[in-house]
């Protein structure tokens, strides 16, 4: 039987098969399914999942995990689409596949400000094995004024929500201060 409602989705490329959340808070479930509704399989524990996206291949989804054995930390987790091998590949949220599959965008987890506000943090890119992990932009990474917006990388207190170009080529982001915008 199909469990209570869905709350996050993807389905796969080819529109076979789909992945889906239940639940909220620190009490939801991830499931894969076929689309008939044959194969439908819980994957994991109970727990904060978030944001579960399929591989452009279909192979596997990327999601993100709270871990409250590790202090509540944010993870970017595979599985595979059968749902029997799982992989942490990092420390953060918002993963975001490359069009290719090849490389996973997200941001890193934030430090605390002195307020309690989350602050400091990059985004980072991985290959899909979860590794050559590094930072194209920080909230500490020097730039230019963004018009007409008219404020500095260095004025952020987080970036996150990455997202990819069609070709590949360029990541788009969020970057907030008490109000949040996309660049290039």
């Amino acid at each position: 039987s199909l469990p209570a409602i869905a709350t996050q989705g993807d389905w796969s490329r080819d529109g076979a098969r789909a992945v889906f959340l239940t639940g909220s808070g620190t009490k939801t479930e991830m499931w894969l399914v076929n689309r008939d509704g044959s194969g439908l399989a819980k994957v994991g524990v109970l727990g904060r999942y978030s944001a579960p996206h399929w591989s452009p291949d279909g192979a596997s989804v990327l999601y993100s995990y709270n871990n409250p054995i590790s202090g509540n930390t944010n993870e970017i987790w595979t599985v595979s689409a059968d749902g029997t091998l799982r992989r942490k590949l990092a420390d953060g949220y918002d993963a975001s596949w490359s069009p290719d599959g090849q490389r996973i965008a997200f941001a890193s987890t934030p430090t605390s400000s002195a307020g309690g506000q989350p602050a400091k943090n990059a985004i980072r890119i991985i290959n899909a094995q979860g590794k050559n992990e590094w930072s194209p932009i920080s909230t500490d990474t020097a730039s230019p004024k963004f018009t007409p917006l008219e404020w500095q990388m260095s004025d952020a207190r987080v970036v996150d929500a990455p997202q990819w170009s069609p070709d590949g080529k360029e990541v788009t982001l969020r970057v907030q201060n008490g109000h949040g915008a996309y660049v290039t």
